[in-house]
This record gives C-alpha cells, sequence and structure tokens, in this order.
C-alpha cells in the first residue's frame, strides 16, 4: 500500500508541476498581451493627435479620411486587442487557482502519507516494547 501511495505522490505532483508550468506561461502570456495592449492604446491617442493636426494644417480631404480611417482601425485594433487580454486574464486566474489546487492536493497526501508512517513507526515502537518486556519476563520466569 505504501508504493501505491508513493506513485500516487508522484503522479498528483507531476499533475502540479505541469500545472504551475501553464500557470507561469500564462502569466508571461497575459503580461505580453497587456503591453501590447496599452502600446496599440498610445498609438491610437497619438494618431489621434495627429488626425487633430492634419486638420488644423488644412490638408486635402482625402488626407484627412485617410488619417481618419487608419485611426479606426487602430482603435479598433486596440479594442479587440483589450478584449483578447481579458480572455487572457481569466484563462490565467483559472490556470492559476488549477496550479494552486493541485499544490494543495501534493501537500494533502504528503500530509497523509507522513501521518500513516507515523501510525506505523508507533505500532512497531509498540511491538518491540511488547517484545522486549516478553524477554525481561522469560529471563525473571528462568531465574
Amino acid at each position: 500500500m505504501n508504493r501505491a501511495f508513493q506513485w500516487m505522490l508522484k503522479l498528483v505532483e507531476m499533475r502540479r508541476d505541469r500545472s504551475v508550468s501553464q500557470s507561469r506561461r500564462a502569466q508571461q502570456e497575459l503580461v505580453r498581451s497587456r503591453e501590447f495592449t496599452q502600446q496599440l492604446q498610445g498609438y491610437a491617442a497619438e494618431y489621434d493627435q495627429q488626425w487633430s493636426q492634419v486638420a488644423q494644417r488644412g490638408d486635402t480631404a482625402l488626407m484627412l479620411h485617410t488619417t481618419a480611417s487608419f485611426g479606426d482601425n487602430l482603435r479598433s485594433t486596440a479594442t479587440a486587442q483589450a478584449q483578447e487580454t481579458d480572455k487572457l486574464q481569466v484563462h490565467s486566474q483559472k490556470l492559476l487557482q488549477q496550479a494552486l489546487s493541485d499544490a494543495r492536493r501534493v501537500e494533502a497526501l504528503q500530509k497523509y502519507m507522513a501521518r500513516q508512517q507515523a501510525i506505523r513507526r508507533a505500532m512497531a515502537e509498540k511491538r518491540d516494547q511488547k517484545q522486549l518486556e516478553d524477554d525481561l519476563n522469560a529471563r525473571r520466569t528462568r531465574s
């Protein structure tokens, strides 16, 4: 039975390690996505500023339209990226919760195994003590 628990512990530890690794990767991806979203939003704000400068200079209608259209596309992309970042946030949280749950499973199994080992050790000590007492009683009886 002890081997079965050791094997189960190895499996649970492997699952924990895998979920921790997945969680870390998701966190890194989330950080990259947030940075990219911030860049896109910064570019969109900067482009809005440029558009107003182009309008103030009195450039052609085609230039104004092109500039406005590109700005719209940039804002739309920034919005889509922000939504993707939000999805990554949710996914990252789920993976983190799974990693924490797996870590708690490992800890619980380790504690259980330690308690069982302590019980076996106490029983062995009691057996040894009983054997010593029996041996002492047998010597006394012979004397």
